[in-house]
């Protein structure tokens, strides 16, 4: 069962992993080694990969609400323990607060950090309840 909108998150993530070439166009990365739920030391990234031309990682956090506490915890971790990388933090809307922590956060660790922030267009919310709406569940 779903908690808190996770299948729907899910599946976006999917969506941006199989089709790779939006971020890809998007953010002037070349993204291999694709991985979803990545465990990272800690935490599970939604999205995980590699930039080919950079050589570094890319971290992609998805939310389906407002920025909220426990993602702004996640992403100020993930900005703790990489040395270098691109964070792409995906949400529905982001409070000016968080944006500036973050923003902040990058600044003060002088660490080649990449930080994007993408609004989802709100027309992706009936798709994706579409979609989870066909999930069988075998138990």
């Amino acid at each position: 069962m779903s908690f808190n909108g996770s299948e729907k998150e899910f599946l976006l993530t999917l969506f941006l992993g199989y089709r790779k070439q939006t971020l890809e166009k998007e953010l002037g990365l070349k993204l291999e080694d694709v991985q979803f739920e990545k465990h990272y030391p800690g935490m599970k990234i939604d999205l995980y990969a590699r930039d080919y031309k950079l050589g570094t990682e890319v971290f992609v956090e998805n939310l389906l609400l407002k920025s909220n506490k426990t993602h702004q915890k996640k992403i100020l971790k993930i900005i703790d323990m990489i040395s270098s990388g691109v964070i792409v933090y995906i949400a529905s809307a982001f409070h000016d607060k968080h944006v500036k922590e973050l923003q902040d956060a990058v600044k003060k660790s002088g660490k080649p950090i990449t930080l994007y922030f993408a609004e989802l267009n709100p027309n992706i919310f009936e798709p994706l309840q579409r979609c989870k709406s066909q999930i069988e569940y075998t138990y």
